[in-house]
């Protein structure tokens, strides 16, 4: 039989009432307030908010017990709208049991909360309504971020080709869009398209287009000195087309008579080389072909093409020799029409909308006055303008202050290509208008005015166009005669060649003709 073991002791009983001091720690512990450490940051920021948000509603309850009603209708709109704001998303999850954030210990853990008394919300016939418990979060609707308001777009105003075409510099409601020649017909001085034929050429201009129609069949362009350059382009040239410098359309004047010695040798190549030389000068017209293909294969737009093709051709024809002369191009782009009487002026809905060209020929007085014919025909022009009443300060249809002492022979419109023909047309009857209205203004009644040349451009392509003033007050625009292209060598050549042709008028029939019906000057002061 096995021994028994002795029973194990029982283990000492725990008394169940604590001693005082136990007790003593045990209330202090809980007095005291959960450590800032166990709540987050964000928790702190909530229970600020809420015991701000529910301190106001109770002081509005208690001032005013009649809108505590309607205290909590507004609590309970603002939760069932959904505010997107984070604040308010987490006082609405912690309102569903999601993502607690009121403390369960602690100083706010016996803390009223925000009203969610569904009940007292009605809707307007008294019945309650029905709010979803766990609303969806929704932004409140608002106004998006707008740019403060510009001034109201006009038509008028709008530009048509890329810094050409522009509107006239005073706001009118009135104007009458121009978009076709056809509605320059109904102007109170017509404007009328002419297909281009010798018996439409005014006498007057007649002896510049013989010239123009010889320059447009390659006749003595080319000086013999660059002949054989042009292999080197792969361009062919003929006997007819080159030409000796004393030959040439600027050395018709020399006396063949005395003979061609070293010295008038000379003399007519800086002439046809604006003191540059031959070799040069082939250089800079091969940089303007290299250009020419840079715009065109790029697609570059019309400023582009103004800038590096048409302004260099321009520069190199005049440089030299015709700017001695007081004969120069100006940039008009930005000059616009000045006075709205000058504006063609439609019989039936008024003013038309106001266009402007790219480029003119113009007589330049030097601007240090080199000459005494050039500081007296400057003062001729301003002493002209100060006997105006009108508020017009410029000799030409334009005030823009780089133009408006300089009478302008020729006028230039370049587009882009052949999609701004019809456009182009139209800016030059708008702009011709302006001048001939200008100039009616200027001259004594009954003063026959002028015809003039005009050249168009399209890309590479330019042309000869005639306007002139008939008898009966009506203008014709007679067009168009190609006379070059810088697409080639040859063309650039052929282009220089037009281009002095064409200061050659300016400087022997329209400065004669200005002088002596404009400014009064009976005897001329060119030489």
């Amino acid at each position: 039989m096995a021994a028994q073991l002795p029973p194990l002791p029982a283990p000492p009983v725990k008394s169940s009432s604590p001693s005082k001091a136990s007790t003593r720690v045990g209330i202090w512990l809980e007095e005291q307030p959960s450590p800032p450490s166990l709540l987050r940051p964000h928790e702190v920021h909530e229970q600020g908010r809420k015991r701000k948000r529910q301190k106001r509603v109770e002081d509005c309850c208690a001032k005013r017990p009649q809108r505590k009603s309607q205290c909590l209708m507004e609590t309970s709109n603002n939760i069932a709208r959904g505010s997107d704001r984070p604040s308010d998303r987490k006082l609405r999850s912690s309102k569903t049991g999601k993502h607690p954030t009121t403390p369960t210990h602690g100083r706010g853990a016996n803390r009223p909360q925000a009203f969610t008394e569904q009940d007292n919300v009605r809707h307007g016939d008294g019945s309650p309504q029905k709010i979803d418990p766990d609303p969806t979060p929704r932004p409140i609707p608002r106004s998006r971020g707008r740019l403060p308001p510009g001034p109201k777009f006009d038509p008028a105003e709008q530009d048509v080709s890329s810094g050409s075409s522009r509107s006239f510099e005073h706001k009118s409601r009135t104007l009458s869009p121009t978009k076709t020649l056809g509605d320059l017909q109904y102007a109170e001085i017509p404007v009328d398209p002419r297909d281009w034929s010798a018996a439409m050429i005014p006498q007057e201009l007649k002896p510049l287009v013989a010239d123009m129609e010889r320059i447009r069949t390659y006749i003595g362009i080319i000086p013999i000195a660059v002949r054989d350059k042009f292999a080197q382009v792969q361009e062919s040239v003929y006997d007819f087309q080159c030409v000796e410098d004393w030959d040439n359309q600027e050395s018709q004047d020399m006396s063949k008579n005395k003979g061609v010695t070293a010295k008038l040798q000379k003399e007519a190549t800086d002439r046809v080389t604006g003191g540059l030389g031959h070799d040069l000068f082939w250089y800079e017209v091969n940089k303007i072909r290299k250009a020419h293909t840079r715009c065109r294969v790029g697609t570059k737009p019309e400023p582009a093409w103004n800038c590096e093709v048409h302004a260099r051709l321009l520069y190199l024809a005049l440089d030299g020799y015709w700017e001695n002369k007081e004969i120069w191009y100006e940039d008009i782009t930005q000059a616009r029409i000045a006075d709205k009487s000058l504006v063609p002026w439609n019989i039936s809905s008024g003013a038309m909308q106001s266009k402007m060209v790219d480029y003119a020929i113009v007589i330049s007085p030097s601007q240090d006055f080199t000459s005494e014919a050039s500081q007296s025909l400057h003062n001729h022009v301003v002493e002209k303008l100060r006997r105006q009443d009108s508020s017009m300060k410029g000799i030409n249809q334009t005030n823009a202050e780089w133009a408006r002492h300089k009478p302008i022979g020729v006028n230039i419109e370049t587009k882009k290509g052949a999609i701004g023909e019809v456009e182009g047309h139209v800016q030059i009857g708008t702009w011709i208008t302006a001048q001939y209205n200008r100039l009616r203004q200027l001259c004594e009644e009954g003063t026959p005015l002028p015809s003039f040349p005009v050249l168009f451009v399209q890309g590479s392509r330019w042309t000869l166009m005639i306007t002139c003033m008939r008898e009966n007050s009506r203008i014709d625009l007679i067009r168009e005669l190609p006379i070059g292209d810088t697409g080639t060598v040859v063309g650039v050549y052929q282009l220089i060649a037009a281009i002095r042709r064409l200061a050659q008028w300016v400087y022997s029939d329209y400065r004669p003709w200005f002088e002596r019906h404009v400014l009064g000057i009976k005897g001329g002061l060119h030489s």
